[in-house]
């Protein structure tokens, strides 16, 4: 499958020229990451970013500590494959595009429950493309906390090292992130 990754860098720079790292397809969730901008030149036909736009704020890096909350999720299995079933397409890639820069304005505007929406629907769009990223075990999980919270999105390469939350309160048995300066 070594046409995979360029098939897929095709559809998503069509759509991303602007991305923010929390949801760009390939990378898994990290708190840090959600702090970056990154504009991708279509025209480039380079796999790397041309520019990444940080946030240093000090408010705005503690509005987000404030309100992401991390619930871990046991590994996955030895024969797990989360490229099965793999679904890449240009709708699939809009609505990640449309849900990354929805989220990196909620982040900017400080609006938690934009946030929340965007969180969620980053993921929605990522396991549209990537069913296989959510397991039983993952469901089973997102529902346990789905009334109290804002939004929800998972880590880790293929999605299993941690359920992410957003929220406006304390999650019951969730790490807090803290960000590092």
């Amino acid at each position: 499958m070594s046409h995979y990754p360029r098939l897929a860098s095709d559809i998503f720079e069509k759509y991303f020229n602007k991305v923010d790292y929390t949801v760009a397809y390939w990378y898994p969730f990290r708190f840090v990451q959600i702090i970056y901008f990154v504009d991708i030149i279509p025209e480039s036909d380079s796999y790397w970013p041309e520019k990444i736009t940080s946030i240093t704020n000090n408010n705005t890096l503690k509005w987000i500590e404030e309100h992401l909350w991390f619930i871990n999720l046991s590994p996955r299995d030895k024969c797990f494959d989360v490229l099965s079933g793999t679904n890449i397409n240009e709708a699939g890639a809009k609505d990640l595009a449309d849900a990354a820069h929805g989220l990196w304005q909620a982040i900017l505007d400080k609006d938690l429950a934009k946030f929340g929406h965007f969180f969620k629907a980053s993921f929605e769009a990522q396991i549209a493309m990537f069913p296989h990223m959510v397991t039983p075990q993952i469901t089973e999980a997102i529902r346990k906390y789905e009334k109290q919270v804002l939004g929800w999105k998972i880590s880790g390469a293929g999605g299993g090292g941690y359920l992410v939350l957003v929220s406006e309160g304390a999650v019951e048995n969730a790490m807090q992130v803290k960000i590092r300066r």
